[in-house]
């Protein structure tokens, strides 16, 4: 199961990958993540 990762505008990533329980769950637990529907990925604060 791939999974994809592409740069934002430096601020976020976004992060998508076939649907997975526990793949949501894990990503959820990230402070800041959120689902964006129409890009149907991931949005997540890049921070170290």
């Amino acid at each position: 199961m791939a999974v994809t990762i592409e740069k934002g505008n430096g601020n976020y990533i976004m992060v998508s990958f076939n649907y997975g329980y526990d793949k949501v769950a894990a990503i959820k637990k990230i402070k800041g993540s959120r689902w964006n529907e129409a890009k149907r990925v991931w949005i997540v604060p890049n921070t170290k």
